[in-house]
């Protein structure tokens, strides 16, 4: 699964909500609420990325194209095709799958293992990298790491730097088998990776980013943590299927664990010292005995990040596919219809909402298959 949500630097321009959501990207108004533009991609790839009057994004079928279009109109301003169309043993092998902008260069990934480098005001192709094939069987985190030129990617229990402009292995360190690196984040000099024992539950580990050398490891955690961790303060914060994990950035010591239930892989967000939830389950809740009730589908929590203490929490009647924090508001797209909710960080309450959904009975075509789901919020910043 592609949860990459990265937002650089932003103009006036930019502010607004953008909904990445199958085959469509969408813009909306935060003062009027509404829909300023649409776009419909072919193969729309699951991210965005937002940096400075220009929304970035890739299609993954069939052709492999990057575009740029510009904030305030929706209008295309380049795309790049970088990835020749391959085909084997009935499936597509070569298709795009992650996207980050560093420095002023825009990097894709292929399913190949090929990084493209491209200029993000014109398109052009700078350079291309080469690291190893995803593993078809892959369940983490899909993601690029890169900071100084150096790309940080693993593969089973290998995790590698690379020289990303001259495509030179930096250095490379491994963990016992039969340990798998999931997904890893990046803070100043310490990479911090998650790492399945199947079935047993994850470790968390920390390196040194220049050398490479491991310099803690967690205790075994019985959860799976399949996506990167966060890095907040003194802590790192670690979600797994059911419960949340903070854990001391110096040592990897457990500061605190809080159950939440089924917690649907969509990735936290901190503001203001507090820990923002979407699960897939009513709080607390089993998510097939809930199934079975036709109970809460979702649920808001806010947890105190230095312990770890529920501020509130709110079952939801509607599935989430989406979520965003920003500013005191929760943005929420719902999972079965195109349907954008907000609520209040604070205490949970419904602040207003927007159904963005088309009537496609009424389109002479069907919209095209498509793989869009990111939701980014760009407040004012003259507010």
């Amino acid at each position: 699964m592609i949860k990459n949500l990265r937002t650089r630097s932003t103009s006036l321009s930019d502010e607004g909500i953008y909904v990445a959501w199958k085959s469509f990207i969408y813009k909306v108004g935060l003062a009027k609420r509404r829909v300023h533009w649409r776009r419909e991609i072919a193969g729309l790839g699951s991210s965005l990325i937002v940096d400075v009057g220009i929304v970035y994004t890739y299609s993954v079928q069939a052709e492999s194209i990057v575009y740029a279009f510009q904030t305030s109109t929706g209008n295309l301003l380049w795309s790049t095709h970088v990835a020749p169309y391959m085909f084997h043993a009935g499936m597509q092998i070569n298709e795009l799958v992650a996207m980050t902008l560093v420095d002023g260069i825009l990097y894709v990934l292929s399913s190949m293992g090929d990084i493209y480098a491209l200029d993000k005001t014109s398109g052009a192709i700078l350079w291309r990298c080469d690291t190893l094939p995803l593993n078809e069987n892959h369940l983490g985190t899909i993601d690029l790491t890169i900071a100084r030129d150096i790309l940080y990617y693993t593969n089973q229990n290998q995790l590698f730097a690379v020289d990303i402009q001259r495509c030179q292995q930096h250095w490379m360190t491994t963990i016992p088998a039969p340990q798998i690196f999931f997904a890893h984040t990046l803070s100043n000099t310490m990479l911090f990776a998650t790492a399945d024992l199947d079935p047993e539950g994850s470790y968390i580990y920390a390196f040194a980013t220049e050398t490479g050398k491991r310099l803690w490891q967690s205790e075994l955690l019985p959860d799976a943590i399949f996506e990167a961790p966060m890095h907040a303060g003194d802590l790192i914060i670690c979600y797994g299927g059911t419960t949340i994990y903070a854990l001391n950035a110096c040592d990897g010591k457990i500061r605190w664990e809080h159950f939440v239930g089924h917690t649907s892989g969509l990735r936290p967000c901190i503001e203001n010292g507090q820990l923002y939830l979407c699960s897939g389950s009513g709080y607390q809740q089993d998510i097939w005995t809930e199934q079975r009730l036709g109970r809460a589908r979702g649920a808001l929590l806010s947890l105190n990040c230095a312990h770890g203490s529920l501020a509130w929490y709110r079952n939801l009647a509607i599935a989430p596919s989406m979520f965003h924090v920003k500013r005191g508001n929760i943005y929420v797209n719902r999972a079965d219809a195109n349907h954008l909710y907000v609520f209040n960080a604070h205490d949970g309450t419904t602040l207003w909402q927007l159904d963005l959904a088309l009537d496609t009975a009424r389109m002479d075509i069907q919209p095209p298959e498509g793989f869009g789901s990111t939701l980014i919020v760009i407040p004012d910043e003259g507010k």
